[in-house]
């Protein structure tokens, strides 16, 4: 039987505070408050809580469930980092809160001048060419390259009315995840935020603040491939260096 103090115990196993849980399932504090007090959920709360938080409040599991992740906690977890690449995306957006998906993924260690303490990081991989330049001039940044991978750090929702402007941030709702620059002042009043892609091809579009998950900032790109920086004259190195070779020792 799935009960509000079921519910409670799952939020606090799965780290959601009541805030993050009353925005997620799309219901007020109180509205949550209230389910807290009831002996037995109705059906719908609790579709409700497996759709929007992926956790089965009719799974007699959650006491095991807390100790099998407490005891997969250990100091050697916070250099290993969740790959979400190109496959896993789609499925991101719909389990993205569920604790065994994550541990499902792929991970990989930490960029050994990135300190972990304190966030929590994710690799993201670049899907399409919105965020490519496709022209670039002399000296500028190609941009993200379909392949690539950036590494992220996850933006706590209090602060996400004082985040760095225009930066690049991985943007997941429900439905959806993007990687683009965002700017969240352009409609702050509307409670919207403007996402933006590097190629002009692509126009920007509008995301309401109220339908994001979750926010990740790029920290650092990894190409996926070796970027040529210059193209050498082999003709006229080999005339500096034919002068060298006939120039007594």
């Amino acid at each position: 039987m799935a009960s509000g103090k079921n519910l409670k115990k799952a939020l606090k196993v799965n780290d959601l505070t009541h805030e993050m849980a009353a925005d997620l399932l799309n219901i007020s504090r109180g509205t949550l408050n209230n389910y807290f007090k009831k002996d037995e959920l109705e059906e719908e709360i609790v579709q409700n809580v497996q759709d929007k938080l992926g956790i089965d409040l009719n799974a007699p599991t959650i006491p095991y469930t807390q100790q099998r992740f407490e005891k997969k906690i250990n100091q050697d977890d916070i250099y290993l980092v969740p790959f979400v690449d190109i496959p896993a995306q789609a499925g991101y957006t719909k389990a993205y809160m569920q604790r065994d998906y994550i541990e499902s993924l792929k991970k990989f260690p930490i960029l050994p001048d990135v300190e972990p303490q304190g966030a929590i990081w994710r690799y993201f991989q670049i899907e399409g060419y919105s965020m490519e330049n496709p022209n670039p001039k002399p000296g500028e940044d190609e941009g993200l390259r379909h392949g690539d991978t950036i590494l992220c750090s996850q933006v706590p929702k209090e602060d996400w009315s004082t985040f760095s402007n225009l930066y690049t941030y991985v943007v997941v709702t429900d439905d959806e995840m993007w990687i683009k620059d965002v700017d969240r002042e352009m409609f702050a009043k509307h409670q919207k935020w403007v996402l933006l892609s590097r190629n002009e091809e692509y126009d920007p579009f509008l995301v309401d603040i109220k339908d994001v998950r979750q926010l990740w900032i790029m920290r650092r790109h990894i190409r996926n491939r070796a970027k040529k920086h210059r193209m050498y004259d082999l003709k006229a190195i080999k005339e500096i260096l034919n002068n060298g070779l006939e120039k007594p020792r």
